[in-house]
């Protein structure tokens, strides 16, 4: 604390000297206006580490904020749900692409440093749309990747 007001001292009396030295010289307001200006920098300097300082409870409100669903638990929930999102979004371009409608979907994922990580997508289509394999599975490849399967049930 005691730097903090030598600091502010120092740059005011070294403003106030400078400006004196160029008194009624052209140069004088712009030697106040920056020696001000450094003051209000100094002034305001504290508060950079109270707003950037990352918000921490009071210790007997730490527990309470702790989440009760583990990481597991909520990469699982993650998974299922970006598991059912894609089912749903296959089926409905392929729909909307072939007139195909999907009875099933086979994805399967995999967490690794806490990145999900899709390893399989196999689409399973009716044997009486056995002819549009080739499309569908060039048409899925095109829009989502490479590594999907496209097998007739």
């Amino acid at each position: 604390m005691k730097d903090y007001f030598v600091t502010l001292l120092t740059a005011s009396l070294l403003g106030g000297i400078i400006a004196a030295l160029v008194s009624g010289s052209s140069f004088e307001k712009y030697i106040k206006y920056i020696a001000g200006l450094v003051c209000v920098v100094i002034i305001i300097a504290p508060l950079k580490s109270f707003i950037t300082a990352p918000f921490k409870l009071p210790d007997e409100y730490a527990d309470a904020s702790v989440p009760d669903v583990s990481v597991t638990g909520a990469d699982e929930v993650i998974g299922e749900l970006t598991v059912s999102e894609l089912d749903s979004y296959i089926k409905d371009i392929l729909f909307r692409e072939f007139g195909i409608k999907v009875p099933l979907t086979d994805i399967k994922i995999d967490w690794a440093d806490d990145c999900m990580i899709i390893n399989e997508i196999t689409v399973f289509i009716e044997s009486k749309d056995g002819g549009h394999k080739d499309d569908v599975e060039k048409y899925l490849e095109d829009i989502i990747d490479e590594s999907i399967m496209v097998e007739i049930l």
